[in-house]
């Protein structure tokens, strides 16, 4: 095997071509000049001659440093070691890093560069002069230096601390307390029960208002009487582990748990078969109270009313989660694999989807999902049917549960947001200034303009960026930008590193990209081959960027680009200055999310999620509101999305699959601009400028009435002191201290004509006067004559003020 060096600067794109080497020089005694202040990174080229994979490259001597390619940190924080696969005729690079120091400035150190693969080990002399060269930021500031490549063993923000307005978990005998519940643990380690303290608007009260569980969820193994002993719950920080173990004549069982502050719990049951086991069904069987149990969402269910359901597992679809709850109390259950890997999203998802637990759950096919409704109980059963273990075999029968709404609406900070937000930002200057003018107060920046011209990787026109982030915040506008981790660029500065990690990163399949284009750029098929796919792309025909295009690829999820996100976020903080990040259907799982969110409150930024409608065959056929619920307790503003058509949608679909309300969340509109009397159902407005350009008008309506300081009472809501007499005209109403919006709407095909009867001891006053407000170009002002009735044409709505 020959080891050369190259230049860190040097991009290796083809490694057919061995050309390439012509001009490096052998890395036998390797002697370099480094400044002592830089991360460096050395690379090596290899050219295999018997070898076919190294096993491990490692320093020994009087350095830090660490080799990229074999020596990892994976997202949750944990070391791991992989191989680097070799192929005759193909160069291979590798990245060791010799981790900055300053008090090593002008010293000189050696050590051995030791590759070991599998025809023996082979060794490199290495010595380094350490200069006192200034390096700001030990290379991070340069993506040319690829000292960013350390950023991919970050562990950074992984230290189970509670993120506000979470607090945590508080352990009293088999009972855990987190912000707005209390969650009993039985002996078997499972849910024994849990009390809610939310109202029917989400907002945390004193009082327990009511249990979730009829009953104890329940595990079985066919007949087996299981006897459980030894639960315990062990807190830290931010989570509790519980465990507890069960025996049988025929099986033993030990559940581990993990219980997070904000009211997710996930659970593995591990069953050994003590002998041969053959048993009729393995079960798993939550009994909800019925109050708790009015809407459904999951398994072919989209935000609707509780009904009966039978699910069998299926591959196509994206449907391994069902929720169940009223808007103030709700769960939501997946059931995962033993080897769960977490699938794409978006249309790409049948090039990685679910992946089905035949071993567990399904069963073969025999498994699956039934949900029935009852006047004082339902029941959730998750099935095998029949089951067969060998003695000594073990299954892990892996679940999470999800409690809801996980925090309470912060409806004051979501008045108080308001986003500017074009599709093609062509003038970023303009914009602030337009939205200073229109008291709107965070711009958001997409790929493609000249601030941020590829998808993903804000880190090239950096100062351009800075620059107007610095004039935003002269005008008091935060700025978000678009950075999340699905696709990536092709411009990136680390783009033929992560090549030359196999397909760690790069998500290797010969599938189909995005549907908006057909086939795979050139560019991608030449450096890349056919087993990579296609995402987003830009091509400039104006500009700085002329004749360029941004290409990008679909990553792996839950790769170590999560930890690189995560430092990339914290540089933009504090080197750009944004306020706060754009993310578009994500991979991004509770874990980095979290993270995420604990590098914005350093600066109090914000995290904004816009959800694509995924009810549909190339997304799987699943809820985004199931889809994301894990992260959905980090994020600050919802925006949803394409694909939902207001006027088409159902009230209860709107408040379970837009809203947010259940989850604790606010949301935004999209699809269209929205329609602002459905919007002022559940708090809602629209962005202004995609599309649409009305949004100053509900804000300037909220301002007007002085909303931050009302209390909203949904439609939904028992003390809603509003009745329209018909079932298919909502109102939902706005309290203050002697005055009221009342926001209807008319869901059904035709005209109605509504007298609206109003509960004066749950309004709160008795109403003299009652008027519509004038909002722009959505309403005409006027008065209104609560008492001769009211006309709402089929799909319109009205607002109406009354006041003592």
């Amino acid at each position: 095997m020959k080891i050369f060096y190259a230049n860190r600067k040097i991009q290796f794109r083809h490694f057919s071509d061995l050309s390439a080497l012509n001009g490096l020089i052998s890395a036998e005694d390797l002697k370099l000049r480094v400044p002592a202040q830089e991360n460096f990174v050395i690379q090596f080229i290899v050219l295999p001659e018997k070898e076919k994979a190294i096993r491990s490259v490692s320093v020994n001597g009087e350095m830090d440093a660490v080799c990229v390619n074999t020596q990892g940190v994976d997202k949750f924080g944990k070391p791991f070691s992989q191989k680097i696969c070799l192929r005759k005729e193909h160069i291979q690079p590798v990245f060791v890093i010799l981790k900055a120091d300053p008090a090593n400035e002008g010293s000189t150190k050696t050590a051995e560069v030791v590759f070991d693969t599998d025809q023996g080990v082979q060794k490199i002399k290495l010595t380094v002069d350490f200069t006192g060269e200034y390096v700001p930021n030990g290379g991070f500031n340069d993506i040319t230096r690829l000292s960013r490549l350390l950023w991919l063993n970050s562990s950074r923000f992984l230290d189970n601390t509670v993120v506000e307005p979470f607090t945590e978990p508080e352990i009293a005998g088999s009972k855990i307390r987190i912000l707005g519940r209390e969650i009993y643990i039985a002996e078997n380690g499972l849910i024994k029960n849990t009390e809610y303290y939310f109202d029917e608007g989400v907002n945390l009260t004193n009082d327990v208002r009511g249990s979730l569980f009829a009953s104890p969820l329940e595990f079985s193994v066919g007949k087996e009487e299981i006897v459980y002993s030894g639960m315990t719950l062990e807190k830290n920080g931010g989570s509790v582990s519980i465990s507890a173990s069960g025996e049988s004549a025929g099986l033993q069982v030990k559940l581990a748990g993990i219980l997070h502050y904000e009211g997710s719990v996930d659970n593995k049951i591990l069953v050994t078969a003590k002998q041969d086991l053959t048993c009729s069904n393995i079960s798993l069987k939550a009994k909800i109270n019925a109050s708790c149990a009015q809407f459904i969402n999951g398994l072919g269910a989209y935000g609707t009313y509780a009904h009966n359901i039978r699910y069998k597992w299926e591959e196509t679809k994206q449907q391994d989660t069902f929720y169940v709850g009223a808007v103030n109390a709700g769960v939501r259950f997946k059931w995962k694999a033993q080897d769960y890997v977490r699938p794409l999203v978006n249309i790409y998802y049948k090039n990685l989807p679910l992946h089905i637990p035949t071993e567990t759950w399904d069963n073969g096919g025999r498994g699956g999902i039934r949900f029935e409704t009852g006047k004082e109980v339902c029941v959730l059963d998750a099935y095998t049917g029949a089951f067969r273990m060998k003695a000594g075999e073990s299954r892990s029968f892996d679940f999470e549960l999800h409690f809801t709404p996980f925090k309470p609406v912060d409806y004051k900070k979501h008045y108080a947001v308001r986003h500017s937000h074009y599709n093609n930002l062509k003038n970023g200057y303009k914009q602030v200034d337009e939205a200073a003018g229109l008291g709107l107060n965070y711009v958001n920046i997409h790929h493609g303009s000249e601030y941020h011209p590829f998808i993903n990787y804000p880190f090239i026109e950096t100062e351009n960026l800075k620059h107007l982030v610095q004039y935003a915040a002269y005008k008091d506008i935060g700025v978000n930008v678009y950075y999340t981790v699905r696709e990536h660029s092709n411009h990136m500065a680390e783009v033929f590193a992560y090549k030359a990690l196999g397909d760690e990163i790069i998500y290797r399949k010969n599938g189909d990209g995005h549907s908006w284009w057909k086939g795979v750029p050139e560019w991608l098929t030449e450096y890349f081959g056919d087993t990579i796919l296609p995402a987003w792309r830009v091509y400039y025909k104006h500009g700085k960027y002329k004749g360029d295009a941004d290409i990008s690829f679909i990553v792996r999820p839950d790769s170590r680009l999560d930890n690189y996100y995560i430092e990339g976020l914290d540089w933009l903080i504090k080197n750009i200055g944004i306020k706060g990040i754009y993310i578009d259907d994500t991979s991004l799982d509770r874990t980095t999310v979290e993270r995420a969110k604990k590098v914005l409150a350093q600066n109090g930024g914000m995290i904004d999620m816009h959800m694509w409608n995924h009810e549909e065959p190339r997304a799987g056929d699943t809820s985004c509101m199931n889809l994301y619920t894990e992260i959905l307790p980090f994020l600050d503003s919802l925006w949803i999305g394409e694909g939902y058509a207001y006027k088409k949608l159902s009230p209860e679909y709107l408040l379970m699959e837009v809203s947010g309300i259940p989850y604790g969340n606010a949301s935004q509109m999209l699809e269209g601009g929205g329609e602002p009397f459905i919007g002022m159902l559940y708090a809602m407005n629209n962005r202004y400028g995609w599309g649409v350009k009305n949004a100053h008008h509900i804000y300037k309506l909220w301002d007007d009435f002085g909303i931050e300081d009302s209390e909203m009472r949904g439609w939904w809501h028992s003390q809603n002191p509003v009745c329209t007499g018909n079932d298919e005209v909502k109102a939902t109403v706005y309290l203050k201290k002697g005055s009221a919006l009342i926001c209807m709407y008319n869901f059904g095909r035709h005209a109605a004509y509504i007298r609206p009867r109003i509960q004066e001891t749950l309004l709160g006053f008795s109403p003299r006067t009652a008027f519509r407000p004038h909002i722009g170009t959505i309403q005409h002002g006027g008065r209104a004559d609560l008492h001769k009735g009211l006309r709402l044409g089929a799909k319109k709505g009205m607002i109406l003020e009354v006041k003592a």
